[in-house]
């Protein structure tokens, strides 16, 4: 549920489609200003009653440790551009802000037949999950967008070698506000997530 890289509602739905919770499963969305790949991951969790399930769970995340838990959004920005210069200077354009996001979620392997809440419970977690790291897609999203517009909106340097920095430094701004934001949205969820697993359905 964490996230590497405006305060939100609570999410019921999801925001955004993302691919099914199996390994290497990817979704691309590519236009002008960019390319976005939402690509899976997952690890394992085992146990076939919900103690033994919970207990395996717990220990993933421990071994993930904090920045990722029991599910994550590993989110990064390419920004890239042209640089023309001309009397007014150097600007930039054909800018567009690539975004590549891997969400890792948990798979669940068991011998025999699996304990009734311990099914429960982990579809409850997955759907959470689900929608969870959609949400951090779609805040991702607009932060791309910002990018893209801070970078558009620069006035023109006097270099282009002052404008490759003038785009760096937008850039970087941008993606430390995208991550107080996905930082912020894992707090108000986080209580949320074990409650949810937390009980025996």
């Amino acid at each position: 549920m964490a996230t590497q890289t405006s305060a939100q509602e609570p999410v019921t739905q999801p925001r955004a489609v993302v691919p099914e919770a199996a390994v290497g499963t990817t979704q691309s969305d590519q236009g002008p200003d960019g390319t976005i790949n939402v690509r899976t991951d997952t690890y394992q969790v085992t146990g076939s009653s919900y103690k033994d399930l919970w207990s395996s769970v717990q220990r993933a995340a421990m071994e993930n440790g904090p920045e990722m838990g029991i599910g994550e959004a590993s989110i990064s920005f390419q920004p890239r551009a042209n640089f023309e210069e001309g009397q007014g200077g150097c600007v930039a354009s054909d800018v567009a802000v690539d975004m590549n996001a891997v969400l890792t979620f948990p798979e669940w392997h068991h011998t025999g037949e699996a304990a009734a809440n311990a099914t429960a419970a982990f579809d409850r977690m997955l759907a959470y999950l689900r929608v969870h790291e959609a949400q951090h897609v779609e805040i991702a999203r607009e932060y791309r967008a910002k990018m893209i517009d801070a970078i558009k909106t620069l006035p023109a340097a006097t270099s282009c070698e002052g404008m490759r920095a003038a785009v760096q430094k937008a850039a970087l701004a941008i993606n430390a506000l995208h991550q107080k934001a996905q930082r912020r949205y894992d707090v108000e969820q986080r209580k949320m997530s074990t409650e949810l697993f937390g009980r025996e359905g």
